[in-house]
């Protein structure tokens, strides 16, 4: 199980989901993505994009004023 980061700070929503997206194709099932991301609305985002992908938000926090979220794929 790998854990890699992504940053899409100062990308408006939609395009942290688009980014997530992108990087899912390049893991494999049990692989760990943090994603970092300053958008309004990146809650709500990324919990509809991990139910409609089947991945689980492992965790999701606000530290800094961003927002830290880890998607198990």
């Amino acid at each position: 199980m790998a854990e890699v980061e992504l940053d899409t700070t100062g990308l408006a929503c939609p395009m942290p989901i688009v980014k997530i997206s992108r990087k899912r194709r390049e893991l494999k099932p049990g692989d760990v993505m943090k994603v970092i991301s300053d958008a309004d609305g990146f809650r709500n985002s990324v919990q509809v994009w991990c139910k409609r992908e089947n991945a689980e938000l492992l965790e999701f926090k606000e530290e800094g004023g961003k927002f830290i979220a880890r998607i198990k794929i």
